[in-house]
Parts: structure tokens; sequence; C-alpha cells
């Protein structure tokens, strides 16, 4: 008769991810022999443990390459707004008018970890209550976006999310406001 022994794992969820990253991860996690138990936590931590016999594979094999903010951008169409306005307020008001003449809904923004955007947006318009949300759209951030840009996500539905991205809007900040 076969010997079982138990593993536990964990897998730290990127928070750039999303809804999309917590259910590719409970997938990957189900599609593990004999689960006997799943834990989400607040803090964007999912724990299990299963049971494996000699010779199965005991990997989970999770990549969120494909659900990071860029890589969906990167699968849609880009365009950039071609003079923006000095004042961050404006510029971004002219990203959602491209949104709106496209027919699609804000989805989300997308900027550097280090992004000069809250420089320029403290210099136009005062300090930011949260560094969380931009006009009350989630501000997600990945590491492939340069540091003078910003980028405004558009899907054809109403309060989609992320992964729904079919086209994106790039804001490079002008040399004059960056500084």
């Amino acid at each position: 008769m076969a010997e079982y022994e138990e593993v536990k794992g964990e897998v730290e969820v990127p928070k750039s991810t999303g809804i999309a990253g917590f259910l590719e991860t409970i997938k990957a996690v189900l599609r593990l022999p004999r689960v006997q138990d799943v834990h989400i936590d607040s803090k964007g931590k999912v724990s299990y443990r299963h049971f494996v016999r000699e010779g199965e594979s005991r990997a989970l094999g999770m990549s969120f390459d494909s659900l990071m903010p860029y890589a969906i951008i990167r699968n849609g169409t880009v365009s950039e707004l071609p003079s923006p306005d000095p004042n961050a307020a404006i510029a971004i008001a002219q990203l959602f008018n491209m949104l709106a003449q496209d027919h699609l809904h804000p989805t989300a923004f997308v900027a550097s970890p280090a992004t000069m955007f809250w420089d320029w947006y403290a210099r136009s318009i005062g300090t930011p209550a949260s560094r969380l949300e931009v006009f009350g759209l989630p501000l997600l951030h990945d590491r492939m976006v340069e540091d003078h840009v910003l980028i405004l996500c558009g899907a054809y539905a109403r309060a989609g999310e992320m992964v729904d991205t079919q086209k994106s809007y790039k804001l490079v900040i002008p040399p004059k406001a960056a500084t």
C-alpha cells in the first residue's frame, strides 16, 4: 500500500494581479492531488495542504507573469497622448477623453513603483488623499513601466477588471512637469 506524505505550501499573490491572480492560484492548488485545506488571508497569501505519494510532483507551478498589468497592456493596443497638458488633472482628463472616444470604460491606472506621477500631481493639484487610487480608479504598479509614464486601461464592459483590458492610453509626463 502506498505511503502518503503531507505537503504544505504558500503562495504570495501579487496585489497588482487582482482577483484574477487569486482565481488562478486557487485553480492551480485544486489541480494538486488530494488537497485537504486551502486558506486565503487578507494580505494576499494562499496557504494549502495536500498529500502526495512517492514520485508525485509537489510543485505548484504558478506563474503570474501573464496576469501582471504590463503583460495585459502589451497584449492589447496602446495609444499615446501626443501632447499632454503640463497640468496633471488636465492631462488625465485628456486620457479619459481618448478612452471615451473609443467607447471604452476605464478599469485601472498603471505606473512604475517609483513613478514620478505623484510629484507632478502634487505640483499641479496638491497632495493626494490616497496613493492607492487616481480619480477613483485603482493605481496598479508594475516594474516594467517606466518611471515617467502613466497608463490608463480601458475595457468594453463597465466596471471591468484589469484582465478585461482591450486598449490602453499612455501618458508620458512632460519633461518640464517631471522636475
